[in-house]
């Protein structure tokens, strides 16, 4: 069995490497801000649909948006 373990959230460094705001993606994905950050801090997490849409507004795929390890239980 596979197991995912979740890291940290990349969306920082995302963020900065395309001079966007956590305000100006959250419009452009329509959530607040306060969700964004919610993100950041791994309080929250995107919806698939969500990280497919921050994916395409920041130019990358959905699997750069967090760090993980995927882990097999045998």
């Amino acid at each position: 069995m596979l197991s995912l373990e979740w890291g940290d959230s990349r969306l920082p460094e995302l963020l900065r490497n395309s001079k966007m705001t956590q305000a100006e993606l959250a419009r452009r994905i329509g959530v607040n801000r306060q969700f964004i950050y919610k993100v950041k801090v791994k309080e929250r997490f995107f919806s698939l649909e969500q990280a497919i849409l921050v994916a395409h507004v920041l130019n990358c795929s959905a699997h750069d948006l967090y760090e993980y390890k995927i882990h097999s239980n045998r």
